[in-house]
């Protein structure tokens, strides 16, 4: 992560990541504007954006308005629609809740950190609807993620986090019904269950580039 530019209210960052998957590595970036509570304002990816339900994506945090202390927990209630184009419309929306744990040295490869810890837990829905030809088709992913996320108590940027996010998707099939050539077959009221995905996102900051 790189900040690029601060004017006392909005910091501009450069955020490249490593993804492995399967031994497969992938490298993204991106450029975000937060405000200094650490809500998105823009972001330039190619992949949406939703900060509450991707905790791979470091430092994008939402931090209380009002001064708060250790243990002290208070809640983020967010709401997202997203309409990339006619035939795509996907709705977030949940609850998280945020807990600071205090400070702590915390060690990585680019160095050590006195850092503050905020504990998280969010549960979140996700609704999204697929419009085909004379089809619609919705999916609907509920989910929970829990962590901890390390931030430096002088910069404010990710240390280290680890989270544990559970999904289960739904897949509503009911709009098969309108279409003639299912008619032909008997389809009618048809959803498909997947079983719940567990996935563990581990984030560590590995050098620091001064611009």
């Amino acid at each position: 992560m790189l900040v690029t530019d601060f004017d006392g209210k909005n910091i501009t960052s450069k955020m490249t990541s490593t993804k492995t998957t399967n031994e497969n590595t992938t490298e993204s970036s991106y450029v975000t504007i937060m405000d200094v509570y650490g809500n998105l304002i823009r972001s330039d990816p190619k992949d949406k954006i939703i900060p509450e339900v991707q905790p791979e994506l470091p430092n994008l945090l939402k931090y209380p308005e009002k001064e708060t202390q250790e243990g002290k927990p208070w809640t983020i209630v967010f709401k997202n629609n997203i309409n990339e184009n006619p035939l795509l419309k996907d709705e977030f929306e949940g609850t998280g809740n945020y807990t600071f744990l205090g400070t702590k040295t915390i060690s990585t490869k680019a160095g050590k950190f006195e850092c503050i810890g905020i504990k998280s837990e969010t549960n979140f829905v996700s609704n999204a609807k697929r419009d085909y030809s004379n089809t619609t088709i919705h999916y609907t992913t509920v989910g929970n993620i829990s962590g901890v996320n390390w931030i430096d108590l002088n910069g404010g940027f990710s240390v280290k986090s680890n989270y544990i996010m559970d999904k289960t998707l739904t897949i509503d099939l009911s709009g098969l019904a309108n279409n003639s050539e299912y008619q032909k077959v008997g389809i009618e009221n048809v959803s498909i269950n997947s079983p719940t995905i567990e996935t563990h996102i581990i984030n560590e900051l590995e050098s620091i580039q001064k611009g």
